[in-house]
């Protein structure tokens, strides 16, 4: 059952204790009709696959709709969104960096020449 996207070890467990099957049941191994029950249960209890993916999707659009610390991380403004190591994997966005300029001494005397 874990090849459901959202359908991890705790739900499928959870799934199977509440329909009667044994833990260890593998689904090559269910009925037509034990899949029908399978089906209807998670269908009416869980989210999963396409509407897990649209919820998921547009719960990150709010985050950057609303520019918070998360948004801007999925952004790619701030750096990785979780756990990632930062020097090698998760680089910044791309794009105009805003360097601070040198300023020129004019007329001012220069004490790295000794001339």
């Amino acid at each position: 059952m874990q090849t459901v996207h959202g359908l991890g070890p705790t739900l499928a467990l959870q799934v199977c204790e509440h329909l009667g099957f044994s833990k260890a049941i593998r689904l090559g191994d269910v009925t037509a009709a034990e899949l029908r029950k399978i089906h209807a249960f998670v269908e009416q209890n869980y989210y999963v696959e396409g509407e897990l993916k649209k919820i998921v999707a547009t719960d990150i659009e709010r985050l950057k709709r609303i520019r918070c610390y998360r948004g801007l991380k999925h952004l790619g403004e701030v750096g990785p969104v979780e756990h990632i190591k930062r020097k090698g994997k998760a680089k910044t966005k791309p794009g105009v960096k805003i360097v601070k300029q040198k300023t020129k001494v004019i007329g001012g005397v220069n004490s790295s020449k000794d001339s």
